[in-house]
């Protein structure tokens, strides 16, 4: 079976006539480029496994530095004070928050 997907592989690099496959010898220099063919492919692989070696420990960094934040932040009050929200109003007694001026716009939007 692979001999078979190699003869095609072969064929279609070189345009070889599928009809005279047979008789047709490949030469040194269609060896040749297929030899260079294959070094090309194989220094390029090896620089795209480099690139996701890489990109999998710079994932790995990430997602530690994630962790290590959300622990900072599980650690901190998660309530803010109400005066750190507040809009300056027309008087104190007119102050308006900011979560509420959030929740008024959302629900005149629904």
């Amino acid at each position: 079976m692979k001999i078979k997907e190699t003869r095609k592989a072969i064929q279609g690099f070189f345009k070889l006539d599928p009809s005279n496959l047979e008789a047709q010898e490949l030469t040194s220099d269609q060896v040749q480029q297929i030899n260079d063919q294959l070094a090309s492919v194989s220094a390029r692989n090896e620089e795209l496994e480099t690139l996701l070696a890489d990109e999998k420990e710079a994932h790995a960094a990430t997602l530690s530095e994630l962790e290590k934040l959300r622990g900072e932040d599980a650690g901190k009050e998660t309530v803010a004070a109400k005066t750190a929200d507040k809009f300056p109003g027309e008087g104190e007694d007119t102050a308006i928050y900011a979560h509420d001026k959030i929740a008024d716009d959302f629900c005149s939007k629904q």
